[in-house]
């Protein structure tokens, strides 16, 4: 195999190798060279091992195996190309299109990527308000997001509901208090977002801050099987999750959320909705 890198090396190098079917071509022949032994031999390696015991055709290795340590080369040699690699029996594509087409210009949210994370939360930053009259005081906020967080959106939602309301300080002392994997996270948007409030929207005190949003959403979803009994195949869904938090000046509310009511306002509730009644064909 060390050989054959080598060989592929040498011919991108040179230069010689300007198409890929001319790459593919002499590390054939080498292959051919490497494999002119008896019969009793090959029959020995017919089957090579991969990992957790699976085996799978000798020549299948060498045109497969082989073509994945030759990706990395094969990319950096054509880049900027499209490059369709078929399968030598002619049964299909092997690797399909390595280098798409391009999106199309016109159309912005095309040439973003899907990695590239949210782009409408950052730009309520740039929001600009007109002056303030004499009296006035409008606190400031900042928003800032933590992309991409290994962790489902679910479990995620659970930890920044907790922190809702409270102040900057009381929110970071409990993530660092609770012992799941999104507190970290929900933590470092905290520290962040605090570090550009100061840095960017003028604010004093880094500690006179509340926390007014804390929510994540949901972001790649990246699929992979996992092998069952009798050559069958289960789905296995690794989850990742945006969370977005804002920040706003200013000491937290009493109560974040409508507080339930008590007996007695209940009670006045309900006889203030009687005496609102309006009966039909009455005076």
């Amino acid at each position: 195999m060390k050989n054959l890198l080598d060989k592929a090396k040498m011919l991108l190098s040179m230069n010689r190798a300007n198409r890929l079917s001319n790459l593919i071509f002499c590390l054939k022949e080498q292959i051919k060279d490497e494999t002119s032994r008896p019969e009793s031999l090959l029959k020995e390696k017919m089957l090579v091992f991969i990992k957790r015991n699976v085996k799978i055709d000798f020549q299948s290795y060498l045109e497969v195996i082989l073509m994945d340590y030759l990706l990395s080369l094969i990319l950096q040699h054509f880049a900027g190309r499209n490059i369709l690699l078929y399968s030598a029996r002619g049964v299909g594509m092997l690797y399909g299109r390595l280098i798409p087409d391009a999106p199309p210009a016109h159309n912005p949210a095309a040439n973003r990527k899907k990695w590239d994370g949210p782009q409408v939360w950052p730009k309520y930053n740039e929001k600009m308000y007109p002056p303030l009259k004499p009296g006035e005081h409008r606190p400031a906020w900042v928003c800032h997001s933590y992309t991409f967080v290994k962790y489902s959106p679910d479990n995620m939602n659970l930890v920044a509901s907790m922190i809702r309301g409270m102040s900057i300080d009381d929110a970071i002392t409990q993530m660092t208090l609770m012992k799941k994997k999104g507190a970290l996270a929900v933590k470092n948007a905290l520290l962040e977002a605090q570090e550009m409030a100061v840095r960017d929207h003028n604010v004093e005190y880094k500690s006179n801050l509340w926390v007014a949003e804390s929510f994540a959403t949901k972001a790649l979803v990246v699929k992979n099987l996992r092998r069952h009994a009798r050559m069958r195949f289960g789905e296995i869904r690794h989850m990742y999750c945006h969370y977005f938090v804002r920040l706003e000046e200013g000491p937290p509310p009493q109560h974040y959320y409508t507080p339930n009511l008590t007996g007695t306002q209940k009670l006045e509730e309900y006889i203030r909705r009687l005496r609102m009644r309006n009966i039909q064909n009455s005076l």
